[in-house]
C-alpha cells in the first residue's frame, strides 16, 4: 500500500506543478479519493490488529471459538477492503505507466 501511496502523491505532485488548464481535473480527482481509500483500508488493517486479542478467553474453548470467529469475520473484510483498493489502484496507475 505505501508503494501505491508513493505513486499516487508523485502522480499528484506532477499533475499540480502543471498549468490549471493542462491538468486532468478528473484523473486528479481520482487519485486523490483512491488514496483516501488506501489510507482508510490501511487504517482498517492497522485498527484491528491493535485490537485483537489473542489471549481472549483462552480458558473457555467455546467462547474463545466464538470470538475467533468474528475475528475471522472481521478480518475477512479489512482484507476485501485492501484487495479491492489494490486493485483499483492496479487500474488507475497503470494507465500512467
Amino acid at each position: 500500500m505505501r508503494k501505491y501511496l508513493a505513486q499516487i502523491q508523485q502522480q499528484t505532485d506532477s499533475l499540480n506543478k502543471l498549468p490549471v488548464k493542462q491538468q486532468d481535473k478528473t484523473y486528479l480527482q481520482a487519485l486523490i479519493a483512491l488514496q483516501g481509500d488506501l489510507k482508510s483500508a490501511e487504517n482498517g488493517m492497522n485498527i484491528w490488529m491493535q485490537e485483537y486479542k489473542d489471549d481472549s478467553a483462552k480458558g473457555n474453548e467455546p467462547l474463545r471459538i466464538q470470538y475467533l470467529e468474528s475475528e475471522k469475520e472481521k478480518v475477512n473484510l479489512v482484507k476485501t477492503q485492501i484487495l479491492q483498493t489494490l486493485q483499483r489502484a492496479d487500474s488507475l496507475l497503470l494507465k500512467t505507466r
